[in-house]
């Protein structure tokens, strides 16, 4: 018999969209912009607090239909606004870890698991006035 093909749902729009939401829902935040690139050149300063999902890797166990997606975060803000940098980074942690056992219909996909791999910490930007911290996440997924 041949072995069974899995196309695993691509994740970043899921958490895209729901960081987006939960920002707005959660915490009354319309301001920050979460997207999967980065503005060019100068574009960036203009549209902070900006929040960037980047694909980093993982892993498929295709014989359980789980796909392990490794995700980098970065949250950018004002040099002159570090607590605010620092409160925005707090949240969007503690949102990704609340999309654990969360069903996404619209995007075929669950979330079966979330793994805080690093933690926050404060990343060098070429930007003197820009102010960036990451994390690295680990999402466990499902097709539904």
């Amino acid at each position: 018999m041949p072995p069974e093909i899995v196309v695993f749902p691509n994740v970043l729009p899921a958490v895209i969209s729901y960081l987006t939401q939960k920002l707005a829902s959660e915490f009354g935040d319309t301001t920050t912009t979460v997207s999967a690139t980065v503005p060019t050149g100068t574009a960036l300063s203009s549209k902070l607090p900006y929040v960037l999902v980047i694909p980093r890797g993982g892993g498929a166990v295709v014989s359980k239909q789980l796909d392990e997606v490794v995700l980098n975060i970065n949250i950018y803000h004002r040099t002159d606004r570090l607590s605010a940098l620092d409160a925005l980074g707090y949240r969007v942690r503690a949102l990704v870890e609340s999309m654990r056992e969360q069903s996404f219909p619209t995007h075929g996909l669950a979330i079966t698991r979330t793994t805080d791999q690093s933690g926050l910490s404060r990343l060098p930007d070429a930007d003197p006035l820009i102010t960036r911290v990451g994390l690295t996440v680990s999402l466990l997924v499902r097709p539904l």
